[in-house]
Order: structure tokens, then C-alpha cells, then sequence
């Protein structure tokens, strides 16, 4: 799937909801729940495919 098609996607069911939500929230929703149950670190970068050091310090402390 495609980035403008995964945002459609998201932005058809925000407006559903009544929520605004942006493509990256699930992303971010999911890394900080496997970082909460404990998934190491490099897991999650690697399922992510990101750039995980260079996020801030902030956002990489569940």
C-alpha cells in the first residue's frame, strides 16, 4: 500500500470517527505499546524500518 493510499485510507475513517488522526499514529500507537510490553528496542526499529536514534530522547522512553 502506498503512502496516499494508507493516508485515504486513515483520513476516511478519522472523519467517521469524528477524530482527526494523521498516518503516523498508529505507527507511533504501536512502537509505544511493544516498547510498554517490553519488546526490545532494535525490534522495534527494525519492524518499523525508521531511524530510531535519531528520534529525541523523549520519544524513545516509553
Amino acid at each position: 500500500m502506498t503512502h496516499p493510499n494508507a493516508k485515504n485510507v486513515l483520513d476516511r475513517l478519522a472523519r467517521r470517527a469524528g477524530h482527526p488522526a494523521r498516518p503516523h499514529m498508529p505507527r507511533h500507537s504501536a512502537a509505544t505499546h511493544w516498547l510498554r510490553e517490553g519488546v526490545d528496542r532494535d525490534v522495534v526499529q527494525k519492524l518499523l524500518g525508521g531511524a530510531w536514534g535519531k528520534a529525541p530522547a523523549r520519544l524513545r522512553t516509553p
